[in-house]
């Protein structure tokens, strides 16, 4: 009996352990489910330049109180709130899941993802399968594009939730209950962005898209472990087929079908 006392510890600290011990994950878009519809192409389009997203989250703390969205801090709460008694839950809110200082997420230690660039590649990936442009290329800068059109990305939120599930009982406990399969952990992800077609010449918008997405997912100490931020990608994938659609629905008015 006192062996078994002593193993229970043991493997509840093991178990605490497990549901964190993912090292790091990074953006992969090409691997999120869901396609891209192929539309004809719009009529008077030409080439367009994808750019890489202007990050503007940190511009939520300007926003007036009575905005509908209120903006929340870079980060708040903790994971060590899972020693309180009687807490069902410990978490983190990052505006910022990416950022070096953001630290550990619920089940994943370092999320790796320079989000102006990669959501400006997924973007450029997702426009080609459309069809709806006869070219969509990439450029680093508005410096380097060509065509006449451009394509971009304004990032307003990426926010992340992270709670660790303690029923209540603290990591001394709840490990316990982890280890018989109940849930550990949740992960949300939120990406809110602005799409913007512009005219080079001008660098005036010509077609505005607006796309707010939320999504979560549980975790298991036996599934999903590293997964947190495995939502982002998905995320935008719906992002660019809302924009495929939008575009094929309401076409904007580019000079050749004036």
């Amino acid at each position: 009996m006192k062996s078994a006392c002593a193993i229970l510890p043991c493997l509840a600290i093991c178990a605490l352990l497990a549901a964190s011990c993912a090292g790091t994950a990074q953006f992969e878009y090409a691997a999120a489910p869901g396609a891209i519809t192929a539309y004809s192409p719009l009529p008077g389009a030409d080439a367009i330049t994808v750019l890489p997203f202007l990050d503007q989250r940190s511009l939520r703390v300007l926003q007036p109180a009575d905005t509908p969205a209120p903006p929340a801090p870079p980060r708040d709460g903790s994971f060590a709130l899972g020693w309180i008694p009687f807490l069902p839950c410990a978490w983190v809110n990052i505006a910022t899941p990416e950022a070096e200082n953001a630290g550990q997420l619920a089940t994943l230690n370092r999320y790796w993802c320079q989000f102006p660039r990669e959501l400006a590649l997924a973007a450029t990936d997702s426009l080609r399968q459309s069809r709806l442009f006869p070219e969509v290329r990439y450029a680093d800068s508005i410096d380097q594009a060509t065509t006449p059109w451009l394509f971009q990305g304004v990032i307003t939120n990426t926010d992340y939730r992270g709670e660790r599930i303690t029923y209540g009982l603290t990591y001394l406990i709840a490990p316990a209950l982890w280890l018989v399969g109940f849930p550990d952990a949740v992960s949300h992800n939120r990406l809110d962005l602005t799409f913007h077609i512009l005219d080079r010449s001008t660098r005036k918008p010509i077609w505005t898209f607006h796309y707010h997405g939320t999504d979560y997912l549980v975790h298991w100490l036996y599934a999903r472990v590293g997964d947190d931020a495995s939502l982002y990608p998905r995320l935008m994938k719906l992002a660019m087929s809302a924009v495929a659609y939008d575009l094929n629905l309401k076409p904007p008015v580019f000079f050749g079908n004036l």
